[in-house]
């Protein structure tokens, strides 16, 4: 039976309260990983010391300035991945101890280019309040991607790195994008024909931090931003018939005026 690598890449940026339980609970799978890519952001609150008085040689850390595009950090752990699937993990959430194994097992069973599972939502002090189930759509993957927003959380998320090298796919560093690269890349991999897999089971758990009206517009406009760019290049490669293209290009322009009428409403208050 293949033996899969994974390659655990980690951003992480002055959030040392919170990654031990990231890291042991990398350590601690069923299934162990390859590797654990940690890419900090150049803090300043001890969690580089942290990572090194580890000393663990499965752990590699590398010191970076980001200018503020998270996606840029997941990129050089990729580039600097040597396993043949990479999994994400956010450095304030955490795993379930199986949550490798059973990515591996649907590995083995479907080949698929792309892995999700649903998660737990928790707080600061890791008490759950609620879940997230994901993966699930009345309409097709790619169609839902396009016209109602994304359907998979980046800790929940693992992928072949053959099929992002084969396809050229990264994750989009420009700051517009910023806090929805994540939600443009899982498009742009269903648009290259990715076969994505998902296990209805909560095997990671993501971390909710308190959100307010600016960081809600942010989120708006920059998926506003990838929904404006993979209509682009829908329409340049001819992907859909007239009904479906109407349809995506309608829920495109709804989203824009609704985006808009947020803006002002946050422009008078």
């Amino acid at each position: 039976m293949k033996n899969e690598k994974f390659s655990v890449v980690i951003p992480s940026y002055n959030t040392k309260n919170y990654l031990k339980k990231a890291i042991d609970s990398v350590l601690n799978q069923t299934y162990q990983p390859f590797e654990i890519i940690i890419i900090d952001n150049n803090s300043i609150d001890g969690s580089q010391e942290y990572i090194k008085s580890l000393k663990n040689k499965r752990i590699k850390l590398f010191k970076i300035e980001n200018f503020g595009s998270i996606a840029k950090s997941r990129n050089i752990g990729i580039e600097k991945s040597r396993g043949n699937w990479i999994s994400f993990l956010d450095s304030d959430d955490y795993w379930h101890p199986q949550k490798l194994q059973q990515v591996r097992d649907v590995i083995i069973e479907s080949q698929p280019d792309m892995v999700s599972h649903n998660t737990y939502n928790i707080n600061k002090n890791d008490l759950i309040i609620s879940s997230s189930i994901y993966g699930q759509t009345k309409i097709s993957t790619v169609k839902h991607l396009l016209t109602r927003g994304s359907l998979y959380h980046t800790s929940a998320v693992s992928l072949k790195k053959e099929f992002l090298n084969k396809n050229q796919l990264f994750f989009d560093e420009r700051l517009a994008l910023a806090i929805a690269e994540d939600y443009d890349l899982w498009t742009r991999i269903v648009l290259n024909n990715g076969k994505v897999c998902h296990i209805e089971r909560k095997l990671s758990y993501y971390r909710m931090h308190d959100r307010n009206t600016s960081s809600d517009i942010k989120i708006f406009k920059a998926s506003l931003f990838v929904r404006k760019k993979n209509l682009e290049y829908v329409l340049i490669k001819g992907l859909f018939k007239i009904n479906d293209l109407l349809e995506i290009v309608l829920f495109y322009y709804l989203y824009k005026s609704y985006v808009k009428s947020k803006q002002l409403a946050k422009l008078f208050s």
